[in-house]
């Protein structure tokens, strides 16, 4: 009988293991994707900017801004000297609420 309680356990264990794993691959996912959207848009000088009319207030662009210039209360706020202009949040906008300047 102790056997099997410690392949029960083990087993136990193996599981929490591979779900821990599973998380990590999904954060992974999302590093990938700010990564590519990084590389297929330049900063070109510019900052996004909201259309408060479009603006859901989703949390999407809040998640995907690499420099964490976003904040979303009621809509997305951006943080004009820290955004780069990288485009990741324009380009992931589901409403169309997001545009750069300077562009």
């Amino acid at each position: 009988m102790g056997q099997q309680n410690q392949k029960t356990a083990l087993q136990k264990q193996l599981d929490e293991l591979k779900q821990k794993v599973a998380g990590l691959q999904g954060g992974l996912s999302q590093v990938r994707k700010r990564i590519q959207g990084l590389t297929a848009v330049k900063p070109g000088g510019g900052h996004a900017v909201v259309d408060r009319t479009r603006c859901t207030g989703c949390g999407l662009c809040e998640q995907l801004c690499p420099v964490r210039a976003i904040k979303v209360t009621y809509v997305a706020n951006i943080d004009a000297q820290r955004c780069t202009g990288c485009g990741i949040c324009v380009q992931n906008c589901p409403h169309g609420a997001l545009s750069l300047t300077g562009r």
